[in-house]
């Protein structure tokens, strides 16, 4: 377990974790990330898709692997990464309390 500045504790779990044990557990959130080229090989971690719809808030750092689970992925010629503007949703729970 870890322990952020603002007081918020962590667990890293496998990919590999169940849904239905996050759940059991109670946690309050998941987080996701992974390397850019994780969905693309043929031995890739797999993950139960049942986390993306479990209704836990979601951070997924890899927007590919999201959306390999909840849409489609194709691998463009340029790289993807790197500094983006983003908006944030302050509605979501993981803002609240």
């Amino acid at each position: 377990m870890f322990k952020s500045e603002q007081c918020v504790e962590s667990d890293v779990l496998s990919l590999e974790t169940p849904a239905a044990l996050v759940l059991q557990q109670g946690y309050k959130a998941n987080r996701i990330s992974g390397g850019p080229t994780s969905v693309y090989v043929a031995d890739a971690p797999l993950n139960d898709a049942t986390i993306f719809t479990c209704g836990l808030p979601m951070w997924v750092i890899c927007y590919r692997m999201l959306n390999k689970e909840l849409g489609t992925v194709e691998r463009k010629d340029v790289r993807e990464d790197g500094q983006f503007e983003i908006e944030i949703e302050t509605e979501c729970p993981l803002f609240k309390g």
